[in-house]
């Protein structure tokens, strides 16, 4: 049996990624970084069930084997199975939250200030919201009577926004209900007016009923900044 011929030799690639702009790029990428005789290209997943050796499955989320991919401990993919635990800020916290359970020693627990994540529709149930956030709750009472710079100031995240959209501070549930009763007085009354404003740079409201998501974090202050950079 030559070389070529032996699975061990070499890995097998699925590069399925299903966008006319990304899949030749990710071709390019293998074929200037790896030795041609490195890899072997296939062109479906029967072929990979196939195969005996090492097996690269590059493909979009939606299509990627994850079966395959638990079943041969030698075959890599381009995704984490539960990206949406990373990606999403409320999964993102309860994900963190449960491995620091299992795993107390970690860095995360002095790394990452637990969030209370809740859900809302409109601003006028924000009450029932909140009902089992006790942390939030014990907070806004301890806040009442202090003025603004001695309080525990919060941070409103959001789950689903990204480039810092829908950021805000609150101290009291007040000012967070404010917050979430004025983004309805700025909402698009139409679809067209959705649109438009997805193209407006600087708008910064949220639609509450689309996103539902949110979660809330200590402030921390002062905050790390770091200098900005051209991207």
């Amino acid at each position: 049996m030559s070389a070529d011929d032996d699975p061990t030799t070499y890995f097998s690639a699925l590069v399925e990624y299903g966008d006319a702009y990304v899949q030749p790029l990710i071709l390019s990428a293998l074929k200037s970084t790896l030795p041609p005789a490195s890899y072997k290209l296939i062109e479906s997943i029967s072929e990979g069930f196939a195969t005996l050796g090492p097996l690269l499955q590059f493909r979009s989320y939606e299509a990627i084997d994850f079966e395959l991919a638990l079943a041969k401990s030698n075959c890599l993919i381009n995704a984490y199975v539960i990206r949406k635990a990373l990606i999403r800020k409320h999964y993102l916290s309860t994900t963190i939250a449960n491995w620091v359970v299992k795993h107390p020693d970690s860095v995360l627990k002095k790394h990452f200030k637990p969030a209370v994540d809740f859900e809302l529709d409109y601003a006028e149930f924000l009450d029932d919201a909140l009902v089992e956030a006790f942390e939030l709750r014990e907070s806004f009472e301890k806040n009442a009577d202090l003025q603004p710079s001695d309080r525990d100031w919060w941070i409103l995240k959001p789950g689903m926004s990204d480039r810092g959209q829908g950021i805000r501070l609150f101290s009291t549930e007040e000012e967070l209900q404010s917050i979430f009763e004025e983004w309805e007085v700025d909402e698009p009354s139409d679809d067209e007016d959705v649109e438009a404003s997805k193209k407006t740079s600087d708008s910064d409201y949220v639609i509450t009923s689309q996103l539902r998501h949110f979660i809330a974090q200590p402030y921390i202050h002062p905050p790390l900044l770091l200098p900005s950079s051209k991207n």
